[in-house]
């Protein structure tokens, strides 16, 4: 098969109930021959993430925020 058309990216972060309707809607109405579906979590560590991870028919990127501490400019 050739290359997709179209590659959707859905950002996720700490929404599980929208997120599932939306992928829900997604897969009855997609012809999957055409695109992909790209998820983005951005570190959400709810259950939304949990959920994410059954689908195999999704492409899930998981980002991590950094925890470091903001640095100020030297004067």
């Amino acid at each position: 098969m050739s290359q997709k058309q179209v590659t959707l990216l859905i950002p996720n972060y700490k929404t599980p109930d929208i997120t599932k309707i939306c992928l829900r809607l997604i897969r009855q109405h997609s012809d999957f021959n055409r695109i992909e579906v790209m998820v983005i979590d951005n570190n959400s560590n709810d259950e939304s993430l949990a959920y994410l991870k059954t689908l195999p028919w999704i492409m899930l990127i998981g980002r991590k925020w950094s925890t470091l501490p903001l640095q100020s400019t030297p004067e």
